[in-house]
């Protein structure tokens, strides 16, 4: 059986990192989740709206075991979001006298329910270890240079993606360690050199597991309010 899950835009699943002084911010994220629960799989499309600096954009995404990683589509989100969004209908109740011709009625309505607008709108290598740090998997996808990642402890990981280049603040630490704890794989992401915020895509990540889940500690690093 598949089931498709949709996640409300305040949630997250990793988080934005930037070193620059005005930090990368996760303005909005739309998730929809396929479970499969015959083979126990979960593909997990994510589409984000962020804004910052594209050359120092790095995002940090945890997942249950060795994810498969790639590019979906626009139209997904779209075909969804217009099946399952809210919709409202107005209805009047008129109570007491209304004296139309002197504009003196008093008019009742029922509290109206307005829908915000959405803001949102490769090659493997064989795993290597290094102090720590277990280089999975690497690959470019689509606009992303992406590597996945298993560490011994959190402060190993934390020091591998400070030398890789990757502008991870001290505060996220706290937040990525109950992942490291659990094992967890982790997906790091770039933009390929060249590209910018315009050539941001949705990404898939398929991978074994069950139930789908919303890693949504990393978000209170470099999320907007």
């Amino acid at each position: 059986m598949v089931t498709l899950f949709t996640v409300q835009s305040a949630l997250a699943c990793g988080g934005f990192f930037c070193n620059n002084v005005d930090p990368v911010l996760q303005k909005a994220e739309r998730i929809v989740f396929v479970v499969d629960e015959v083979p126990e799989t979960v593909e997990t499309h994510v589409q984000v709206e962020y804004e910052g600096p594209a050359d120092e954009f790095a995002w940090i995404v945890p997942v249950q075991s060795e994810p498969e990683l790639f590019l979906t589509n626009e139209m997904l989100f779209s075909t969804v979001g217009a099946q399952l969004q809210p919709q409202f209908q107005l209805s009047w109740q008129y109570e007491g006298d209304c004296d139309w011709g002197n504009g003196g009625g008093l008019l009742r309505g029922g509290d109206v329910a307005v829908a915000a607008e959405d803001d949102s709108a490769g090659g493997v290598l064989p795993p290597q270890a290094d102090d720590g740090v277990t280089v999975v998997a690497q690959a470019t996808v689509g606009p992303y240079d992406t590597v996945t990642l298993q560490a011994d402890d959190v402060q190993s990981l934390m020091t591998w993606l400070a030398d890789n280049d990757y502008a991870i603040p001290s505060t996220a630490s706290d937040a990525i360690a109950p992942y490291a704890r659990s094992g967890a794989y982790f997906v790091a992401l770039k933009l390929v050199k060249g590209n910018d915020v315009g050539d941001l895509q949705p990404l898939g990540m398929r991978y074994h597991g069950t139930p789908p889940a919303v890693p949504i500690q990393l978000t209170s690093v470099a999320a907007a309010d």
